[in-house]
């Protein structure tokens, strides 16, 4: 994928309606109040029922990570006074974001994506291995952690000097020790190809790229976005990402916000369905013999001609 974390998370805040409304650097506060001279220089009361959090510290401890709502906003000083406190107190050079869900949330959701992707179209790659004479076991390419689940699909001595292309037989996984076993002693140094298949490495940063392939990013945004439906169906939202009671009442005239939940949950549903048929559209879920569990999906590669 081509896109940064950060790209990619704004074009999903974009088609979710949570745009960042500012971000910044506090110039001073409080355990409740923000103050920023160069950023909030709205009016009045302009960011009154908004979320804010606070995105980093300057000593990496609290109130990092933590997300309040603003009571009211005075602009002779530039400070936002929040409705309940920190648990620490706001200091200078602490960032901040004004949104529905801050950075954190789809970070964590853009890693579970990714994860639920990998599952079905995994990261196939290549690595070597060199046998030392009187060596049985070695370890895996760098990435491969057998205990963790990844796979070697093959190993093979590919001479391109003396074209010979040759598959190692007798070879396995030790899971225990995370180390392969070629199943005999090495009796010469040679330079093996191994075959593996592990799950997308997660993003690093925000400036970071990943292995999807660029023609699946949409199946990482759709399933960002079947989760935020869900937890939108979890809790009703005013258009300021306040949360709204199940029922209110104002004299005669009340309101359920069930049916608006109930919603939101089918919302979810379909995308997500959307979602796995779209992955599954090139693929069979199938039970071969010798291909994996009963009801595995499997790639073409691996079911055409079986």
């Amino acid at each position: 994928m081509t896109k940064t974390r950060a790209e990619l998370r704004d074009l999903i805040r974009q088609q979710l309606g949570d745009e960042v409304r500012i971000s910044g650097t506090a110039t001073g506060g409080s355990k409740t109040t923000v103050a920023d001279t160069a950023a909030l220089t709205q009016a009045d009361d302009y960011w009154n029922g908004r979320k804010i959090f606070i995105t980093a510290t300057t000593d990496g401890l609290a109130p990092q990570g933590e997300g309040r709502k603003i009571a009211d906003f005075v602009n002779s000083s530039k400070t936002a006074i929040l409705e309940m406190a920190f648990s620490a107190a706001v200091e200078a050079g602490d960032s901040y974001q004004i949104a529905i869900w801050p950075d954190p949330v789809y970070d964590a959701l853009i890693k579970a994506a990714i994860a639920a992707y990998s599952k079905y179209r995994p990261f196939r790659s290549t690595g070597t291995l060199a046998t030392v004479s009187g060596t049985r076991h070695y370890d895996p390419p760098a990435g491969v952690d057998l205990r963790a689940g990844h796979r070697i699909e093959e190993i093979r001595y590919i001479n391109l000097a003396t074209q010979e292309d040759s598959t190692v037989e007798g070879w396995s996984p030790d899971q225990h020790q995370n180390k392969i076993d070629l199943g005999y002693f090495a009796s010469e140094s040679k330079t093996l190809t191994v075959f593996y298949v592990i799950p997308h490495a997660d993003f690093t940063s925000d400036s970071d790229t990943v292995t999807v392939p660029d023609q699946d990013e949409h199946l990482i945004v759709k399933y960002v976005l079947a989760q935020f439906y869900l937890l939108m169906s979890r809790e009703s939202f005013d258009e300021f990402g306040n949360l709204a009671p199940a029922k209110w009442t104002r004299g005669n005239v009340s309101e359920e916000t069930g049916a608006g939940r109930q919603s939101t949950k089918a919302l979810y549903d379909s995308v997500l369905s959307e979602w796995l048929a779209a992955l599954k559209e090139d693929g069979l879920v199938v039970s071969i013999p010798g291909s994996g569990a009963a009801g595995e999906w499997m790639p073409p590669a691996d079911y055409r001609g079986l």
